[in-house]
Parts: structure tokens; sequence; C-alpha cells
């Protein structure tokens, strides 16, 4: 929190002390002033009801006693209406205090933007609530870092990448720039598993992560598609920059350290590629394209990368 909100923050927390005290130092000077005089009549009509002495009890006969009993009568209305007064005081300050803040802390949540940014006025609150909406907001980002990215690998999941695509195929539309996308898979993975276990076979799956991720630029998008397959999305990649570093790849996949009994098999991995415009504008174009690549390179012995035919319109 910058030092601006704490510092508005404290100003407001301390306006609003200030607002009580006073309001509560008029209830009970108010509620003093009336008690002393609800006492001093009570009293005078006690003299006149029992009087001193053998004098008999004037209340019938004197105004004196009409005009005591309609005093404690507006006295006990005065009372009411200070109670009701201060009951409803009280629960405005409640409400303005801390349930106005927490319903726009709350709207604030509904109304999220995806970088998980909150309403600027939600942390000019008294400090409790605006240290309360810090860690609600860093829960949320969180929950939001989580929800991008999968859970094993750590890399980005399918519905994060699909969504990039999804911006990424607009962008190119406006300004027509290019991107590739390699689709990749573990050859003989689940073999793998059930000659050594899926504990195993999620090490590996960690370790290629890894590897992708330092094979590659930091504008690359590596993402975990499913099971064994990956998708790697390449910004402002031709064709022939992609085929490179698809070999490259492939290779470093063989490079992979492994310990135990895992160093003497072969860690392979086939490479489907589509670049964007030659294979598709679309989402679903351009993954059925890497796809056919991928399928071509396993049916045709694995440990490949191929690239399918351009559309006519792309030629």
């Amino acid at each position: 929190m910058s030092r601006r909100v704490r510092w508005r923050g404290w100003w407001r927390q301390r306006a609003l002390r200030q607002q009580m005290l006073v309001a509560t130092g008029l209830a009970l000077l108010l509620f003093f002033l009336g008690l002393t005089l609800f006492a001093h009549t009570a009293l005078r009509l006690l003299a006149l009801l029992h009087p001193g002495g053998d004098q008999e009890p004037a209340l019938a006969a004197g105004p004196e006693a009409e005009a005591l009993v309609r005093r404690l009568l507006y006295l006990g209305l005065f009372f009411a209406f200070l109670g009701i007064g201060a009951a409803v005081g009280s629960i405005r300050w409640v409400h303005r205090r801390l349930l106005e803040p927490l319903e726009r802390l709350r709207e604030s949540f509904d109304h999220q933007e995806p970088e998980g940014t909150l309403d600027p006025g939600v942390l000019s609150q008294p400090p409790e609530l605006a240290r309360l909406a810090e860690c609600v907001q860093g829960l949320l980002a969180r929950a939001q870092t989580q929800a991008m990215r999968d859970p094993l690998t750590r890399l980005y999941n399918r519905r994060f990448a699909e969504e990039t695509l999804q911006k990424l195929l607009a962008l190119t539309r406006r300004t027509g720039r290019p991107f590739s996308l390699l689709l990749l898979d573990l050859d003989d993975l689940k073999a793998f598993n059930d000659r050594f276990g899926h504990a195993a076979g999620d090490r590996l799956l960690r370790a290629f992560a890894r590897a992708l991720q330092e094979s590659l630029r930091r504008s690359a998008i590596p993402a975990r598609w499913g099971g064994d397959e990956f998708l790697v999305i390449l910004l402002e990649e031709d064709l022939p920059g992609a085929r490179l570093l698809a070999d490259r790849l492939r290779a470093r996949t063989a490079e992979i350290h492994r310990e135990g009994p895992l160093r003497q098999l072969p860690l392979t991995v086939s490479i489907g590629l589509a670049a964007c415009p030659q294979h598709g504008t679309g989402v679903e174009q351009l993954l059925q394209a890497a796809d056919r690549a991928l399928y071509q390179a396993k049916r045709e012995g694995r440990n490949r990368v191929e690239v399918p035919l351009a559309l006519p319109s792309a030629v």
C-alpha cells in the first residue's frame, strides 16, 4: 500500500472517530440533562403525593401535580426519541464504516479485470479494510495464476493457449505479422509409464517442460496441450525460423538428463509445425494443420519434424 493510500485511510478513520466522539458526547450531555430534570420532577411529584406530617396529598386538587405529570410524560417521550436516535445513528455508523466499504470490495471482485487489479477506491478505505483488500487481492492474483498454469509442469495450460491464439489471430489480421505453432508429442510415453510407473512419467514430463523453457526465447509461449502433448506459440516467427527451432528442440530432448534405469532409454519427440497465414487464419485451421503434421511425423517413424502443405490461397 502506498503512503498516500495509508494517509487517506488514517485520516478518514480519524475523522470518523472524531464524529463518533462528538455525537457520543452530545448524546451523554442530553441524557444526563434529561435524567436530572426527570429526577427533579419525580421528587417534586413524590413530595406532593406523600407530604410530610399530617398533611393530605394534594394531587387531585393541585394544578402543580398535573403539570408535573405532564412534564414526566414529555421527559419519557424525550428519552424514547433519544434512544431511537442513538440506535439509528449507531446503525448508520456501522453501515458507513464497515458495510459500505465491504460492499464496494465485493463489487470490485465481481467486476475484476484479468490483471487482478482492485478499484483504487477500495484501497482508500481505513487501514484495516485496505489490508484485507490487499490480502484478498493477493489471493485472487494467485488463483488467477493457478487457473492459467498446468499444475504438473507449471507451463501454461490449454485454455490460456487457446485464448492467446485468438488474440494473436486478431493482431495478425490488423498488422499482418506472422507467427507459428509447434505441436510436440513425446514418443512412447505410454509404454514408458507402463514400465516405470506414472510417477517416473511425471518426472519426465517436468524435465521436458524445463528443457522447453530453457531452449525457447522469452517471447515464446509454451503450454501443456494435454497428456504427453505440448504446444509452443512462436511470436513473429516465420516458417523457416520455426523449422530451425523445432529441430533444435528435437535435439535438445535427446539430451535431457535422466537418472537410474531411465538413462538407458532413448527419449525422442515428434513435432508438427504450422504457420499463420500459410496454413490457416483461424485457430481450428492452424491446430488441425499442426495435428496433421504431427500425425505424419508419428507415421513416418517418430523423432521427426513435419510441415503440412500450405493452403492454396496462401501459396
